[in-house]
């Protein structure tokens, strides 16, 4: 959005996040990798340099199963071949979790993972504040927290009796 309007993004934005997932991915030996939703914010912002950028990425991480779910903002972009992604559609059930961007528009049995809020919690103390990205769990849904420190997020407020959120800090989760 940022860049369809002629305001530029720091390029580091990018590589930051890279970097921070291929760390994630080495230090967890994950194989698999499941985006929900919104791996771009628009098609603008997808030029030359981040083309390169995540296709460079994509060949440091050849064995890397690399899945995603459509969001609202990506839903009609055509990934680049190279970037090595298989586009799952909407949503993808693995029982007993149904794995989804946005909220599911029928009834669901499973436990929910959604990517759309970008939820974040605000701590204070001692004049301080600090906002930090965060995991909502309630009974049956999940709520997952943005990857990028450039995406914005939806507030939410501390504890309460139908909810547990957990404060994501540095390289440490949290219950907050």
């Amino acid at each position: 959005m940022f860049q369809s309007h002629g305001l530029a993004i720091p390029s580091s934005v990018i590589d930051d996040d890279l970097a921070k997932l291929s760390r994630a991915i080495h230090s967890t030996g994950a194989e698999n990798l499941l985006v929900l939703g919104d791996l771009i914010h628009s098609p603008f912002g997808v030029t030359d340099g981040v083309r390169n950028r995540v296709q460079q990425w994509r060949a440091d991480h050849p064995r890397l199963n690399f899945q995603m779910i459509r969001g609202n903002h990506d839903r009609a972009f055509r990934f680049p071949v190279e970037w090595g992604i298989e586009d799952l559609g909407t949503h993808v059930q693995d029982n007993p979790f149904l794995f989804t961007h946005d909220e599911p528009r029928h009834d669901v049995n499973e436990f929910v993972w959604m990517g759309h809020v970008h939820p974040v919690v605000t701590l204070t103390g001692g004049g301080d504040r600090l906002r930090l990205p965060c995991f909502v769990i309630f009974k049956s849904t999940a709520l997952l927290p943005a990857f990028s420190a450039f995406t914005g997020g939806y507030s939410v407020s501390g504890r309460a009796p139908d909810r547990r959120l957990f404060a994501i800090a540095d390289t440490s989760v949290i219950e907050v």
